[in-house]
């Protein structure tokens, strides 16, 4: 279902419409059986369907950023990127101002304020985001960009249900057909994988080296950072390696054999500002600083920690936020976006610029191995440059 938009016009003769999106980053093969499927369905609910094509400016929104990151050897969050500036950006916009939708509908698992009870006055008294009743499939992370512009008229009725009751309501439908197991689904996975296709053209030579972090050895030959974020597995002569750090300028990584490697884990996290999914916090607003909940990586549970703004010169204008957390943060990914709640309410999400100290770093003395004095100073010049 997440594949449509479901839209409420003014006109009573055409009372909802289906879109479906033409998606440049998957199979052609692919696109047709998933738009044959959406006219199925469409014709079983008895709505017309609409299927929208975007231009080259309206997929460059979405590229140049992504982009962005992965030259700066960084691993962006596609799925939550693709939500901001594709569905609920330029299909938004399309919906609202070409076809003149009052209202848009996802199959997201997630909740607003309104609900289904969405009108007029929402556009004045805000809509806020929240977990879906489903904690399991909650999207809420997934949608922690989107402006508060669009939330105020958009509806997500998956979000006050369990995906079990989801399943049987199509099962017991003349749906059922229409999403067995082999049906050609798509998922984040493969978009970003037709995503790094494209990626392949802008970085024509991108083969490094890879190393081991605390002996310094060099193990192997990677094809390209931006296929390879911190935690990610690598396999090198049959062995299981863990990426623990990324070099841009070298062109290098570094990985370590244990999955619970202390470089993995850090107590801070710097990123960008927070985009507030309804409005500033008062107690951010007033001390700066505030008590939340962070989610690192979708399906992921939160944990407690403490935002703080913070600025690069005192005579400058806060410019990023600081996460802090005594229980340490793992596999924080430079470029990825994380979520930020209170309680069941999703208040906002911001990209991770770069990770704290590791705590291999701070207790390199507890962790020293012999032959890995070059790796740690190396570790240590990256987080306090000179």
């Amino acid at each position: 279902m997440k594949k449509f938009v479901y839209l409420s016009q003014n006109d009573p003769g055409n009372f909802i419409t289906g879109l479906f999106l033409r998606n440049r980053y998957e199979e052609d093969e692919v696109v047709r059986i998933q738009q044959e499927r959406a006219h199925k369905i469409c014709d079983i609910l008895k709505i017309p369907i609409k299927v929208i094509t975007l231009n080259d400016d309206q997929w460059e929104i979405f590229n140049s950023p992504v982009l962005a990151e992965y030259r700066q050897g960084n691993n962006p969050s596609l799925d939550v990127l693709y939500n901001r500036h594709i569905i609920f950006g330029a299909l938004f916009d399309k919906a609202v101002n070409d076809i003149g939708a009052d209202y848009v509908v996802s199959g997201h698992y997630a909740r607003t304020t309104a609900g289904e009870n969405i009108d007029k006055w929402t556009r004045y008294l805000g809509n806020k985001l929240f977990k879906a009743v489903d904690q399991l499939e909650d999207q809420s992370y997934h949608l922690c960009l989107v402006p508060q512009a669009c939330l105020q008229r958009a509806f997500f009725p998956l979000g006050d249900f369990n995906r079990g009751v989801v399943s049987r309501i199509v099962a017991a439908s003349e749906l059922k057909h229409l999403f067995g197991k082999n049906d050609i689904m798509i998922d984040v996975l493969l978009k970003e994988k037709q995503l790094i296709r494209c990626l392949e053209k802008e970085f024509p030579d991108t083969t490094g080296k890879i190393f081991d972090l605390e002996s310094g050895a060099e193990l192997g030959e990677h094809d390209g950072l931006h296929l390879w974020h911190i935690g990610k597995t690598i396999v090198i002569e049959g062995k299981t390696f863990f990426v623990a750090e990324k070099n841009r300028d070298k062109n290098s990584i570094k990985v370590v054999q244990d999955l619970n490697h202390p470089s993995l884990y850090t107590d801070t996290l710097f990123m960008s500002l927070v985009l507030w999914a309804h409005e500033i916090p008062n107690s951010f607003f007033e001390k700066q600083m505030m008590d939340a909940e962070l989610r690192l990586h979708c399906y992921q549970p939160t944990s407690k920690c403490s935002l703080t703004l913070g600025s690069r010169d005192v005579y400058y204008s806060y410019d990023h936020v600081i996460a802090s957390s005594l229980q340490p943060f793992r596999n924080a990914i430079p470029g990825h976006v994380v979520a930020f709640y209170h309680g069941e309410e999703c208040i906002g999400g911001a990209k991770i610029l770069r990770a704290g100290p590791s705590k291999y770093v701070l207790n390199y003395k507890k962790y020293k191995k012999t032959g890995c004095n070059t790796s740690i100073k190396n570790s240590t010049d990256t987080i306090f440059p000179s």
